[in-house]
């Protein structure tokens, strides 16, 4: 989370304009083949005509975590290639809104697959709503009179219950943790105490970063390698 959120500080959408025909271009097709593909292996593998759309849509997905710290490394995000990377990342994480709408509303047998399409439609709004709401009046209220108090802790401590509520919140209306992160760094881009934020939060990032990835680590289960080494293999 705390990785997006600064990316969403340092890069907001209106950094990757240069590179907005690559990114949403690249990134609409790319979606498309990948999902396309993952399909076509799903109906190879036996699965119904959903799962194997529900397949493609998942590898479709890439993790912007992992691509972002490997620019960060790197020293390569102002780059040309580190803004397509990320803008097609973005679109990535964008995607799964149309995906978390319509893939459950399909599933759905009868008439009753409006009710979750429309309701699921009727989040996304509210969610943008918001977001636009909270960027202009609530957050910079919130940090002005934070700031005023001249306590640190407090700051860092404002800050990160910021990051993890926004995410939270976001997350219970269907979108992933990473989008909501960034969504949150979007909201706080223009108040002029991005940087420090930045500041304080720069030393515990690599630090949770680092615990990010061996959490992904203990999730993988090796006897499921073992059981089905063929499917795996043919997904991989």
């Amino acid at each position: 989370m705390l990785l997006m959120f600064e990316l969403g500080v340092e890069f907001p959408l209106a950094r990757l304009r240069r590179v907005r025909g690559v990114a949403i271009g690249g990134g609409v097709l790319q979606i498309a083949l990948t999902a396309a593909a993952g399909a076509l292996v799903g109906g190879a593998l036996g699965l119904g005509l959903v799962p194997s759309v529900f397949l493609g849509a998942i590898v479709t997905l890439s993790s912007t975590l992992v691509a972002l710290k490997l620019l960060l490394e790197r020293g390569e995000m102002e780059s040309a290639h580190g803004r397509v990377v990320i803008g097609i990342s973005l679109v990535q994480d964008l995607s799964l809104v149309p995906f978390l709408v319509l893939l459950p509303a399909w599933a759905v047998s009868g008439e009753g697959a409006w009710v979750p399409l429309v309701l699921a439609l009727a989040k996304t709004l509210g969610l943008f709503l918001g977001v636009y709401v909270a960027a202009r009046l609530v957050i910079p209220f919130v940090f002005r009179g934070v700031a005023r108090l001249q306590s640190r802790e407090l700051f860092l401590l404002t800050v990160i219950l910021f990051v993890i509520g926004v995410t939270v919140g976001l997350s219970a209306l269907g979108l992933s943790a990473a989008l909501g992160a960034y969504l949150a760094g979007l909201v706080v881009s223009r108040s002029p105490y991005s940087r420090h934020m930045l500041a304080e939060l720069a030393p515990s990032r690599d630090l949770f970063a680092s615990l990010f990835f061996v959490s992904v680590g203990m999730l993988v289960d090796p006897l499921l390698l073992w059981r089905y080494p063929a499917t795996v293999g043919v997904l991989v």
